[in-house]
């Protein structure tokens, strides 16, 4: 008997269709146009994803030419293939206008003129890499909400759009009250725990397609699409009240907390710009903190 006979083997098997298809469904969508390049979808949670406009979508993509359902990216029959959804600027892959096709790793997926994702098959490294690169560009690191750039160029896409389209747009302008305050008293580090838990109390109740950014400091906006004024401002107490009652707790000391906050909304052309709907909100977050703070200000009760 040999020496080798004598070493445990590692026995090599055939990859069955179960592997396979977990091979396969590694597969991301890479958002390589607009003001959310860089963005990384991962597809093997479902079958199924629907890209469009619309705020109901899987990938949101604002961009005029888009449809509100464009297209939907869907796994079937051991492998992932796209497909029109009758949008009217239509869909094309690789420069090839398309009803439906399976998709090959590289393949470049057009949304009506200028929107484009890229179809990719990763390992995990890979995967585990654009995800760190696209949230070290998009994310605020202490709050885990979005950075200023980013929130600000998906700002001005919103704003550009829903002035064309006559859609309303709401923002709310947020700031934590005597925040300098919880600072000098319980310390910096208790401040940063208290913007982390803001952060996360935030992102929990955001709906899809709206945003919320940390702008500087304790100030956080948020912007709501296609919501008009009553819509925002429920919004707004929803969040004033939610953060009023939670318990902030650092090193066992418990930390009292509440929010001002400022609603501005576009509709009728009302703002001509994205500085003057931000001025706005900013003027009447000014108001709510005059008159008391842990108050929500917007044009029909600034007075």
């Amino acid at each position: 008997m040999s020496i080798d006979d004598l070493d445990n083997t590692t026995a090599i098997s055939p990859i069955d269709q179960d592997q396979q298809r977990r091979a396969l469904r590694q597969a991301v969508l890479l958002v390589m146009t607009g003001p959310t390049t860089g963005q990384t979808i991962y597809l093997e949670t479902k079958d199924r994803w629907l890209l469009g406009r619309g705020a109901d979508t899987d990938l949101v993509l604002q961009e005029a030419s888009v449809s509100r359902n464009h297209c939907e990216v869907v796994f079937s029959n051991s492998k992932w293939s796209a497909r029109d959804l009758k949008s009217s600027n239509g869909t094309w892959i690789n420069g090839d206008r398309i009803d439906e096709r399976a998709l090959q790793s590289g393949d470049k997926i057009q949304l009506g003129s200028q929107m484009i994702v890229k179809f990719v098959l990763q390992d995990e490294l890979e995967a585990q890499f654009q995800r760190e690169l696209y949230e070290s560009a998009t994310k605020d690191n202490l709050t885990g909400l979005s950075s200023k750039r980013y929130f600000s160029d998906q700002l001005d896409v919103e704003f550009n759009f829903h002035k064309r389209t006559k859609k309303t747009l709401s923002i709310v302008m947020c700031d934590i009250d005597h925040f300098k305050k919880v600072n000098d008293t319980y310390g910096h580090q208790a401040g940063d725990a208290v913007l982390r838990d803001v952060g996360r109390l935030f992102s929990n109740i955001l709906r899809k397609g709206d945003l919320a950014g940390r702008f500087g400091g304790e100030e956080i906006l948020f912007f709501l699409r296609e919501t008009p004024l009553p819509g925002a401002v429920a919004f707004a107490e929803r969040i004033r009240k939610i953060v009023e009652n939670h318990p902030f707790i650092y090193e066992g000391q418990k930390i009292p907390v509440t929010v001002s906050m400022g609603v501005a909304t576009l509709n009728n052309d009302n703002y001509e710009s994205v500085a003057e709907m931000l001025k706005a909100a900013d003027e009447f977050l000014y108001r709510a903190k005059q008159t008391g703070r842990n108050r929500v200000v917007c044009m029909m009760n600034k007075s």
